[in-house]
């Protein structure tokens, strides 16, 4: 799978510790092995404002949020966070 890598995802990660940032290039790395990426429990975003958007687990703390492109075969990396993500992205569009 292809991983595209957004502006905010870049400036979003720059803000994060560097243990934290490690754990996200672990998982970004395990989502691009994984032809169905489970090892990061990708799943979909609710609300009615997020169709289409998938958020994935970095660690206990840190949510990735991504949307699948190209039926599947690009995935494409939006922001990184914590668990305030969830009312970022609820607010958003």
């Amino acid at each position: 799978m292809k991983i595209i890598v957004s502006p905010t995802f870049k400036k979003s990660l720059k803000n994060l510790s560097t243990r934290n940032q490690d754990a996200a290039y672990r998982t970004l790395t395990g989502l691009k092995a994984d032809s169905v990426p489970n090892s990061a429990n990708l799943r979909r975003l609710k609300g009615p404002k997020n169709k289409g958007l998938f958020i994935a687990n970095v660690n206990k703390k840190i949510r990735i949020v991504c949307k699948l492109e190209n039926p599947g075969n690009v995935l494409v990396m939006i922001d990184i966070d914590d668990h305030k993500i969830y009312e970022k992205w609820n607010r958003r569009r």
